[in-house]
């Protein structure tokens, strides 16, 4: 009967002891309360490598993780950076063109779209002395720009002599319509304002970068949707002498609502 207690008891005892050894030594699975699995130092009971204390939280405070999506309420930021602006696929319009692609910002209501130009062409015609090109259809209703700004650099590609001539002061601007005289104006640079910009004095080199902006502009677009027409021109008729071909590279951001239809 001895044999028997002893033989189910000595293992028992055995148990404990190796689990108060265990909790002096300080292996623990969960140090000061953490969760997750650190382990220790075998030889001296010592926290290894992978120790890790948790500082005291008190009642206003919240941990946060790196990469976590959590909720923060009453928090004030010091110096926020956002490392990306947030992006909508609600209510946007659409690009024209292989060379201009769009970032729709915003939040289905305000809307920021950035266009980027890469070598997009235009022809600049002799008899109209600019041309234009469509870059941008915005949805069907009454579109509200808030303001805009933009950074563009022409580069003209045919012979300079024979068109549009090296160093001249032209014109650009986003407008409503396209360009069909030498003075943008009024729907031909209602989006973006006009600015001017530089001539290549070399073919095929990009003159000086030339920056504008636009302002509060209510477009109505509630029974033909609006487009957005990136539009050159050449303030001189003596600086064109035949059609040229030229290139645009450059973003354009936009920030506008969608008031709606009638």
């Amino acid at each position: 009967m001895k044999s028997k207690l002893l033989g189910w008891v000595l293992p028992v005892l055995l148990i404990g002891l190796i689990g108060t050894a265990w909790g002096v030594l300080g292996l623990s699975e969960h140090p000061r309360g953490i969760a997750a699995p650190y382990w220790y130092g075998f030889s001296s009971g010592a926290p290894a490598d992978y120790y890790l204390a948790a500082p005291t939280l008190s009642a206003n405070d919240t941990a946060v993780g790196a990469t976590a999506t959590q909720t923060l309420t009453n928090k004030t930021l010091t110096a926020p950076v956002i490392s990306s602006p947030p992006t909508t696929t609600s209510g946007n319009g659409a690009v024209n063109g292989a060379t201009v692609a769009a970032t729709e910002g915003g939040d289905g209501i305000v809307h920021v779209t950035t266009l980027t130009f890469t070598a997009t062409p235009i022809t600049m015609r002799d008899t109209e002395q600019g041309g234009g090109v469509k870059v941008y259809d915005f949805p069907a209703g009454r579109i509200l720009i808030l303001g805009s700004k933009g950074t563009v650099a022409v580069t003209t590609t045919s012979i300079l002599a024979n068109t549009l001539n090296a160093s001249k002061t032209c014109n650009w601007g986003v407008g409503s319509v396209t360009q069909a005289n030498a003075t943008l104006a009024t729907t031909e640079q209602d989006i973006v304002n006009v600015g001017a910009f530089t001539s290549s004095a070399t073919i095929n080199v990009a003159g000086a970068a030339a920056n504008s902006y636009g302002v509060l502009t209510p477009l109505d677009g509630t029974s033909t949707a609006i487009d957005a027409f990136l539009n050159l021109a050449v303030a001189g008729a003596d600086d064109i002498d035949g059609d040229a071909t030229v290139t645009v590279t450059g973003t354009v951001a936009i920030s506008w609502i969608n008031l709606g239809d009638y």
